[in-house]
């Protein structure tokens, strides 16, 4: 019956050939899986090293407390024997705030994340499951926070304006997620619009749980989720932390917009290309599309 139901949840109800294909079945592995890559470099690093701490000091060739691409790819090639293609993919995941460079947190969070275990598969089921019900839930407290500490602040801001922390640093903040894959198009046109500093306000695993739990995320769900994304140890997570932490840990969350907006005009996402001429069905689409 698992086979069963792992069939039909992969084939295409058009195909009329009723089989699938090895890329098919590759594909569906991944969108239920922490990044596939990055599990293979936390395996190749923990075989090499004796832990993610040693692996991260012995790149670091010239002691910046931060990695470089050059850095990075001349690790992964010549260590891990990994193609540059890959190393580049990996280094661009990890950088989080797209400063061209990884750090230490960076480094320990994105790859502790991405650990293959058993006990974490429910937490990842549930995230992806209830992916854009945790951004609305999210903006609704960022909207009650930010409103609240701008008063305390008495700091006039207009309906359209970006937190001036934010100024002068275009991938982070609000604006860094406004350029990410994967959050609803309705919350970021809100935090667009209303200005909400999303690094600003950090928050404890009892109070994310606070946010969490009309949503069936258990405390000890959300618990988990923190400490993983907590490197440094300071027992508080900003939402933009958490938010990344989220997209390295499921994924596949980047599909969800995608996934509801073919289920909105159609019964079931294959339907969406139905139109879509069979011969073209398998071809690889570019960047273009």
């Amino acid at each position: 019956d698992e086979h069963k139901n792992l069939f039909r949840a992969i084939a295409d109800p058009n195909n009329s050939t009723g089989t699938v294909s090895l890329n098919e079945l590759s594909s569906a592995i991944s969108a239920v899986s922490p990044s596939i890559l990055l599990e293979d470099i936390r395996c190749r690093l923990l075989f090499k090293y004796e832990n993610l701490n040693v692996a991260f000091n012995r790149i670091d060739i010239n002691l910046s407390a931060s990695l470089d691409l050059h850095e990075f790819v001349r690790a992964a090639n010549q260590h891990w024997k990994m193609s540059v293609y890959e190393a580049d993919k990996a280094f661009r995941i990890m950088d989080t705030n797209k400063n061209r460079s990884i750090s230490h947190i960076e480094f320990q969070s994105s790859l502790r994340l991405s650990e293959p275990c058993l006990i974490y598969e429910e937490i990842r089921w549930k995230v992806r499951q209830r992916f854009r019900s945790i951004c609305e839930a999210l903006q609704r407290d960022e909207i009650q926070q930010t409103t609240m500490v701008r008063s305390e602040d008495s700091s006039p801001r207009g309906p359209d304006l970006l937190d001036d922390s934010m100024v002068g640093l275009p991938q982070s903040g609000a604006d860094f997620l406004l350029n990410s894959p994967g959050m609803p198009h309705e919350v970021l046109n809100t935090f667009k619009q209303l200005g909400v500093d999303l690094g600003r306000i950090n928050r404890t695993p009892a109070q994310w749980h606070a946010i969490l739990a009309p949503l069936q995320l258990t405390e000890a769900d959300t618990k988990a989720l923190c400490d993983m994304m907590d490197v440094d140890g300071d027992g508080h997570l900003s939402a933009l932390e958490f938010l990344h932490g989220i997209r390295v840990f499921a994924p596949s969350v980047i599909l969800e917009d995608l996934r509801y907006l073919c289920l909105r005009n159609n019964n079931c996402v294959a339907d969406a290309f139905e139109d879509v001429p069979q011969a073209e069905r398998h071809t690889v689409l570019g960047v273009h599309g």
